[in-house]
């Protein structure tokens, strides 16, 4: 059986969406009731709605999931998993741990966990790298201990600190390596 969905799981800054973009392969474009960042464009990064809209998409049953984190909301659309999963080709997604629960329940050995993780004072520095205020990476880092504990739910975990960088890199190469030796990106 190949894998339809690689699943990037880690605390906020660990450097997820990093190694997303580095495997190379179509992400699925989740949900987020807080506002764009600088750069960030509605339907490419996340479907920007209220939170009232993601409340009425949950209820009504169009999330697989959906959690709040720091004062917002993030959802996964429901008809995406499904696209994916009958789907021939691949996709990535970042996601916590509850949503990774989920899919590891409804879909088994057709989804792969990567779990990011670095130390959190790392994850502090390039929080405040992006111009975080002191107040929001307090905020973001307040779960960082739960978040890393979740990384045992994960298939493979890899340490992207500063000094294990081009390791890292390396290994979402092997990984994509694999998986197209493999038959899985066709």
């Amino acid at each position: 059986m190949s894998f339809k969905l690689i699943i990037f799981q880690g605390p906020s800054a660990s450097g997820k969406s990093t190694l997303q973009a580095l495997l190379d392969i179509p992400k699925v474009v989740t949900w987020t009731s807080r506002a764009p960042r600088e750069g960030e464009v509605n339907g490419v990064d996340y479907h920007f709605v209220t939170k009232e809209t993601m409340c009425e998409m949950f209820i009504g049953g169009d999330m697989l999931e959906m959690t709040e984190y720091q004062g917002n909301y993030y959802g996964t659309s429901i008809v995406a998993i499904n696209q994916i999963m009958n789907a021939k080709q691949m996709n990535s997604v970042v996601m916590d741990a509850k949503g990774v629960k989920i899919l590891k329940e409804r879909f088994h050995d057709t989804i792969l966990v990567i779990g990011v993780t670095a130390n959190k004072e790392q994850c502090r520095l390039r929080l405040l790298s992006r111009n975080t205020d002191d107040k929001d990476v307090s905020r973001r880092l307040a779960s960082f201990e739960e978040e890393t504990s979740a990384l045992a739910q994960c298939d493979i975990v890899i340490y992207n600190t500063e000094e294990n960088r081009e390791k890292a890199k390396r290994m979402i190469s092997y990984i994509k390596r694999g998986l197209v030796e493999n038959s899985e990106l066709l």
